[in-house]
């Protein structure tokens, strides 16, 4: 409930109404890490995340990565103004973050697994 609460407060501060763009879980890039020294991606295909400098981009991380529920979620590499609850990430993005962004999420999966997911927004 305490959480719910919070994450209505952020959407509110964050996003003036009727400019929220709302992104879904297929848009995301997956990418498999191997544990040997080799590195192997695999990512999905899809096209990268927009948004307008200085407006929030959200986002819903997704419940699974390929066949395997995924637990929680920690971020990896984030921008600055930038957070996660649960697995809704929020952007407050600035005209300085202009460009193309990787985003780096770390899921730890149903089965103890680890596992990796890249996010390819670009700042417009």
């Amino acid at each position: 409930m305490v959480s719910a609460l919070i994450l209505s407060a952020l959407i509110a501060v964050l996003v003036p109404k009727g400019t929220a763009s709302y992104t879904p879980a297929e848009r995301l890039q997956h990418v498999h890490a191997s544990i040997s020294v080799s590195l192997t991606i695999s990512p999905l295909v899809s096209a990268a995340d927009t948004v307008s400098a200085g407006e929030a981009y959200i986002t819903n991380l997704p419940d699974s990565l390929g066949e395997r529920a995924v637990k929680r979620y920690r971020g990896i590499a984030l921008p600055a103004r930038s957070w996660l609850v649960n697995r809704t990430f929020f952007w407050k993005t600035t005209v300085a973050d202009r460009g193309l962004h990787w985003l780096w999420f770390r899921a730890v999966l149903s089965d103890g697994a680890t596992d990796s997911l890249a996010v390819e927004v670009v700042v417009r």
